[in-house]
């Protein structure tokens, strides 16, 4: 029997959250009949690959694969979901950790809701080592706020049809902004009732202290390219996008003008 949900993972030089990672899906409180991990590692030259086969080995619903060259992280997910097979794709990565609930309470909420065909939960913040930071609990949906800020949180679900029909991520974004642009194509396929946030807090995402510059300069760079794209193939808007500001809680949010 197939699974329900395949949850998706690109690894990339993580070896320090390996453990605590593969921990937090082994815990899960939904049946492991229900879910199966997929784990594709970009080619990592530290031992993240090692520390990974230590820790998976022992599930048997578990899947690691690797490659000795980086590809990015939407071409890796793409191949990870390629070799799933669930009716649904959750995101997951193995520094962040998942609550003990959050598969179970997401395949609830996705089957108890079959006209919803992607969702998102609330989230927790956490440090490098762990230690909490701050609640995130987001916005429920609007198109025109997601054209302007980011605010869907980590723990994403989508009908792999839709997954299908979108095309995907677009590896043309390499490893800045690819999930924006991902759910950006997203809200120009469904509608408002069609995209809903799971109440739960589900997910601690953990905040890195090496963010430099440039990384922030490209993830606003390609942010800005996302929303411009998604606003000229669903309102025939041609607009020159900009970061504007941070607003009080902490998203980058982005202004257009009409050209």
């Amino acid at each position: 029997m197939k699974p329900l949900l395949s949850v998706i993972t690109p690894t990339y030089n993580a070896e320090e959250f390996v453990k605590e990672g593969v921990q937090s899906i082994s815990w899960q409180t939904l049946n492991k009949k229900q879910y199966e991990w997929i784990i594709l590692d970009d080619g990592s030259v530290d031992n993240t690959v090692g520390k990974l086969k230590k820790y998976v080995g022992s599930f048997n619903n578990f899947y690691l694969f690797s490659r000795n060259k980086n590809f990015g992280t939407s071409a890796t997910r793409e191949q990870a979901i390629n070799l799933s097979e669930g009716k649904y794709l959750v995101f997951f990565d193995v520094d962040d950790i998942l609550e003990k609930n959050a598969l179970e309470s997401t395949l609830n909420f996705m089957e108890s809701n079959p006209h919803i065909k992607f969702s998102y939960s609330r989230h927790k913040r956490i440090d490098k080592n762990g230690g909490f930071i701050c609640d995130r609990p987001g916005y429920g949906f609007f198109r025109e706020n997601l054209l302007h800020f980011n605010f869907v949180g980590p723990l994403k679900c989508i009908y792999r049809e839709l997954h299908n029909e979108i095309n995907g991520f677009d590896s043309s974004f390499f490893k800045y902004s690819e999930d924006y642009d991902y759910i950006l194509r997203i809200s120009e396929s469904l509608n408002r009732n069609q995209i809903k946030q799971n109440p739960d807090y589900l997910y601690r995402y953990r905040i890195h202290p090496d963010n430099n510059m440039k990384k922030i300069k490209d993830m606003r760079k390609n942010a800005c390219l996302a929303i411009q794209n998604s606003l000229k193939r669903k309102e025939g808007i041609n607009a020159d996008v900009f970061w504007s500001h941070l607003t009080e809680d902490k998203y980058n949010y982005y202004d257009w003008r009409v050209k």
